[in-house]
């Protein structure tokens, strides 16, 4: 072979592969964006508990209803709340109510007569020294009295 150099006509040389052009570099990383804040818990609905007698109060921290009822160990520093009663059919220190992640709780106290939770025509009796979940809409019997637990 004429004008071919003898490595390149023999085969032996390596043959270059051709020339590319170079990748372009990968883009830089863009900052992450913020991560959004978190939205505020939707705000609990205000407990309102009403009594027979009209008056009304805003469940914020555990109470105690009874004729003059006294603080006890299970409910501490709870606000207590006296209740009229001529018969004399609601206990000294009646029944305990308070929010937990229950729900609304109920607890007889060890009353003479009883603590009940109406709900839909049905009424149960709260086990003395126990806690029944209450809803909005129903009504705690204790002796003659009652209270209805509401939402404002």
């Amino acid at each position: 072979m004429l004008g071919v150099p003898p490595e390149i006509a023999s085969g032996s040389a390596s043959q270059t592969p051709p020339a590319t052009a170079p990748e372009p570099p990968a883009p830089a990383p863009q900052p992450a964006a913020p991560a959004p804040e978190p939205a505020a818990p939707a705000p609990e609905p205000t407990v309102r508990l009403a009594l027979d007698s009209g008056d009304a109060y805003v469940l914020a921290e555990p109470m105690i209803f009874g004729r003059n009822p006294d603080e006890t160990g299970t409910f501490g520093a709870a606000q207590r709340v006296a209740v009229s009663d001529d018969t004399r059919s609601v206990s000294k220190t009646h029944f305990a109510i308070r929010l937990s992640a229950s729900g609304i709780e109920v607890e007889d106290l060890g009353s003479t007569n009883g603590t009940f939770i109406l709900r839909a025509g049905v009424e149960t009796q709260v086990p003395s020294g126990a806690a029944l979940i209450a809803a909005p809409g129903d009504v705690v019997r204790f002796g003659d009295r009652t209270m209805t637990i509401g939402t404002v």
